[in-house]
Formats: structure tokens, C-alpha cells, sequence
């Protein structure tokens, strides 16, 4: 008879509890040799992939030169000729010389990245992605897509690469994918030949200060006011900043309703301290220097923001107010409005009247960040429509009202609703007019948008405000498709 017995259930338990103890101490060393193997293959495969560039590079350059790119991750392209896993991702750039001098890489556990010229020595220090915070987990398909990016000016004129820039007549370049605009630009043929966006909804939205903005186009001879001269980005801010007053001034002067002068208005000045600085104070909002607290905290300008934007030579020319400035017909087609904007002087009344008399100094330019569509930037933006056609809508000329009567208008829209229907200026003049820094010929008015074009108004009149600016010339467009959902992002 077998006398042997099992254990009992407290010995189990004990043997069970034991070999637990022995896991638990176990484990952290049993994990650390295996990440630590993940580690060193990771690792191991950065350093394949980094001699993989420095071959094909030398391949490549048989072919073209310059810099080239190696990537693989998802919407990347050029990938090395090696397998690597499919978790894997990596962004390799080389220089013209053939040296190595950005790299990034990452799987779902690590990542690594370098910036500068490199030696595969450097690849020596991998982060754990579990370690970091989200905005520190490096996404190649960004560094890929920034690496791609094109200056905003070459990138717009492509839109109409192998177009016809010496006619005035509408670059229909189709439809978005998603129907809600359209790629319509147009050269508006004046001495400068810049390239427009036109119709009544075109693709050209554009986040900017972490808003949607529009751009104008792309403009030709845009100077800084020191001597340098580029063809620049031209945008404007999709929605009004406020109602505020042009310009105002104390009953002595023009009889409290300001002066219209740009260069010295109260308008830029709020434009170019406390919208720019993004900063609080007192705006102007009437007549007789008549304030009101405004407070741009939170839609002024950011950081990132000016750093893309730089100085611009604006022209302020004024749209005359006498006959004897306008041609036979008593009228002003948009290129006369352009001309003058342009080349145009101040001519005044021989005698002042109670509204009539400052002694300011009038400038027909001024150089700064911040300002606002001109005339005739409303004016070229129109597609025209069927009979009325682009051109017929820029040569048409519009019914001059003459001094003394209750407005000066320039463009002759009114009885052609083709014109003024479509062009995307009109969210800004249908509802109620808005500013533009174009001058006038009267001592105390301002220029500003309406329904079928622009007109003097008395400059202490609150009218809506939309800053717009001139992008730096090294700006580029990382990605987007001009969409009001998609728009183009700068760097």
C-alpha cells in the first residue's frame, strides 16, 4: 500500500505565493532586457537606413542635384529600396555635398530626431514614446509636408502655369473636390501685371493667425520702403475686427468729422498698435475725437503671425473730387481708379468751409504692416458674367456724382448686377460699407465699399474694419487646398 501523500492546499498556496514573489522580482529585469532589446533593434535598423541614404544618394545624384529627401510614412513618398516593418517611419534629408543633415524617425514605441549635419555615431539616443507628451511625439507626415513646402507666390502662380498673362479674361482652373469654390484668377494688366483671385467664390482661403484670411493675389513690385522690391502675398482678414471711425478730430478742424488722410488717420494707428499688438485701449467711433474702450486681446495679431509679414510701400492715392480730374464722361473705370490710387494728387477748393479746413500735410503713400484693401482691389476681383464680361466690367465707367451732392461714386455697376455679384469682396460692401485705404480729394472724407463700389463718406462714420497685409516674400504654403475647410497653412 502507497503511503506517499500530495500536497496539502496550504502548501499549494504557499508554493504559488512564493513563485509570484519570484515573478514580481523577476520581471522588471526580464522587461528591461526585453525593451532594451527593442532599443538596440531600433536602433540597429537607424543606422541601415541611414548608410541606405548615404548609397542612393550617390545614385541619385548621377541623375539630378541638389538636395534629396528619403521618407516612408503615410502620404510620404521615395522611400529607400529596403524593407523595413511596416509600424516604421522615417524622414531622411541630404544636402548637396552629400552629407546627412536632418533625421527623423519613429515606430510605436521610440522615436529619434536630429537637425544638423550627422554622423551615424549621432544615433546614440532614442526617446520612449510612452515617456512623452502628445505635442512632443514627432509626426513625420508633418516634417515631410513642411519639408515640401513652396513659397506662397510660385505656389499660387501655378495654379495658372501655362496660362496667358496678357489677357485680362478669367483663368478658370476648375472646381475644388469638395464643389465649394472655384480656381478663378485673373492678371489685371496694369503696370505691375499682378495676379488676382476673382469670381464669387474662389479657393484662396488661407489660415492666418489662427483665422481664416483670403488672399488678394499675388502682387508684383510690392517694396518694403527701403529700396527692396519682390512680388508678395496680399491677404485680408475674412471677417471684420469692428465698426470703427476712419479718422476724427476736434470741432476746429473740418468741423469735428476727421481728416482723410491715411498716413495720419486714426484708423491706421488702431491698425498698427493696439490690432498689431494685440492690446487694449480706446478706439475712435465719431465725430468730435468722440472714443470708446476696444479691446483686441484676442483677435489681434499673434507672434507667429508677424513674424510672416514685414513692411509694404501702400499706395493711398487719392479718386478725385472735380471735374476737372476726370475724363469727358465725368467718370473713373477700375484701371483709372488703380491709376490714380497709384500716381493721383490732392487738389482742393480754392476756399474753406466749416467741414473744409485742416492743414495736414496729404502723403500719397505710406509704408507700414498693417492696412486695408484698396478700390481697386475690389474692382479687379469681379469674374463678370456672360454678356458682362470681365473685361466690360474693368472698362466700364460709372455715373460721377458732382461736388455737393450726398455721394462720389466711381464704379459703374449699379445698373449691371453681373459686375458686383461676382466678386468675393462683396461680403464686405453688401450689408453695410467698409474702409479702404484709398484717399479722396475732400478734406474730411474717407473712401469707403458699398454694394456696386466705393464712394467719399464723411471719415468720423463707424464702417466695418478688415486689416489686411502683405506676407513676406520667404512665406510658403505647407498644405491645404484653399478651401473654406481645408485652407492653405503657412509657415
Amino acid at each position: 500500500m502507497n503511503d506517499s501523500k500530495g500536497f496539502t492546499l496550504v502548501e499549494l498556496l504557499a508554493v504559488i505565493a512564493i513563485l509570484a514573489i519570484l515573478v514580481i522580482i523577476a520581471l522588471p529585469n526580464v522587461m528591461g532586457m526585453f525593451n532594451s532589446a527593442k532599443e538596440s533593434t531600433f536602433i540597429t535598423e537607424l543606422k541601415k537606413l541611414y548608410r541606405g541614404a548615404e548609397e542612393k544618394y550617390v545614385s541619385d545624384a548621377f541623375n539630378t542635384s541638389g538636395t534629396k529627401i528619403y521618407s516612408k510614412c503615410s502620404g510620404c513618398t521615395n522611400e529607400l529600396d529596403m524593407q523595413v516593418r511596416d509600424d516604421l517611419e522615417y524622414y531622411i534629408e541630404v544636402d548637396s555635398t552629400g552629407k546627412i543633415v536632418k533625421y527623423y524617425a519613429r515606430d510605436n514605441s521610440y522615436q529619434f530626431s536630429y537637425d544638423g549635419e550627422m554622423s551615424i555615431n549621432d544615433i546614440d539616443k532614442v526617446e520612449v514614446i510612452g515617456n512623452l507628451d502628445a505635442e512632443n511625439i514627432i509626426n513625420i507626415a508633418d516634417i515631410f509636408k513642411e519639408s515640401n513646402a513652396e513659397m506662397a507666390t510660385s505656389f499660387i502662380k501655378k495654379i495658372v502655369d501655362g496660362s496667358d498673362d496678357t489677357l485680362i479674361d478669367v483663368i478658370d482652373k476648375g472646381t475644388s473636390e469638395d464643389g465649394s469654390c472655384t480656381y478663378t484668377l485673373a492678371y489685371d494688366l496694369t503696370e505691375d501685371n499682378s495676379l488676382r483671385y476673382v469670381g464669387n467664390n474662389p479657393c484662396n482661403y488661407v489660415r492666418f493667425n489662427d483665422e481664416l484670411w483670403r488672399i488678394v493675389g499675388v502682387i508684383n513690385n510690392v517694396s518694403n520702403g527701403n529700396g527692396k522690391t519682390e512680388q508678395r502675398i496680399k491677404i485680408v482678414r475674412n471677417d471684420s475686427i469692428g465698426k470703427y471711425s476712419y479718422d476724427s478730430s476736434s470741432e476746429d478742424v473740418n468741423g469735428g468729422f476727421g481728416v482723410g488722410e491715411w498716413s495720419q488717420s486714426k484708423l491706421k494707428n488702431l491698425l498698427n498698435d493696439l490690432y498689431y499688438n494685440s492690446s487694449s485701449g480706446e478706439c475712435y467711433v465719431g465725430s468730435k475725437l468722440t472714443k470708446e474702450a476696444c479691446d483686441f486681446s484676442n483677435v489681434g495679431l499673434k507672434s507667429k503671425a508677424k513674424n510672416m509679414i514685414e513692411d509694404a510701400l501702400w499706395y493711398t492715392g487719392p479718386l478725385p473730387v472735380y471735374f476737372s480730374q476726370m475724363n469727358s464722361n465725368r467718370t473713373l473705370n477700375v484701371d483709372q481708379i488703380y491709376e490714380k490710387e497709384k500716381h493721383g494728387r490732392f487738389i482742393f477748393s480754392g476756399g474753406a468751409s466749416t467741414y473744409d479746413n485742416d492743414t495736414v500735410e496729404r502723403t500719397t503713400s505710406w509704408v507700414g504692416k498693417v492696412g486695408l484693401i484698396s478700390a481697386s482691389d475690389w474692382g479687379y476681383s469681379t469674374s463678370g458674367k456672360d454678356s458682362a464680361t470681365r473685361k466690360t466690367c474693368i472698362y466700364s465707367v460709372g455715373e460721377y456724382y458732382a461736388p455737393g451732392s450726398a455721394w462720389n461714386s466711381y464704379t459703374g455697376w449699379e445698373n449691371n448686377s453681373y459686375c458686383p455679384n461676382n466678386t468675393w469682396y462683396k461680403a464686405f460692401a453688401y450689408d453695410t460699407s467698409s474702409w479702404v485705404i484709398t484717399s479722396i480729394s475732400s478734406k474730411y472724407q474717407g473712401v469707403s465699399l458699398f454694394q456696386s463700389g466705393s464712394k467719399g463718406t464723411s471719415a468720423y462714420l463707424q464702417k466695418y474694419v478688415y486689416p489686411s497685409v502683405y506676407l513676406k516674400s520667404s512665406v510658403k504654403i505647407t498644405s491645404g487646398d484653399g478651401t473654406i475647410s481645408n485652407p492653405y497653412i503657412l509657415k
